[in-house]
């Protein structure tokens, strides 16, 4: 992504979603696997695809290790999807 405009935007709404999360639950991790999934998107919407791939592959690792098989199969399903 090369719009300075977009990255400062995005950068915005990673930061606030960051303090979301982190103003959370800490027992509960869905908020945070939900956020590196949004992040994935976002990231894959801007063309972003590195980035994309290591957030999808963060989420689908939290989803496993809290053992929330739905939500890691839903992850995997759409990282096939975009493969």
């Amino acid at each position: 992504m090369d719009d300075p405009e977009a990255i400062k935007l995005m950068t915005r709404w990673i930061e606030e979603q960051q303090r979301l999360v982190e103003a959370s639950d800490p027992k509960d991790a869905k908020p945070s696997i939900l956020l590196n999934l949004q992040r994935a998107r976002l990231y894959l919407a801007a063309g972003c695809k590195e980035e994309a791939r290591k957030d999808f592959e963060d989420a689908l690792y939290q989803a496993q290790l809290e053992k929330q098989n739905e939500l890691w199969e839903a992850i995997m399903q759409e990282m096939r999807q975009i493969s």
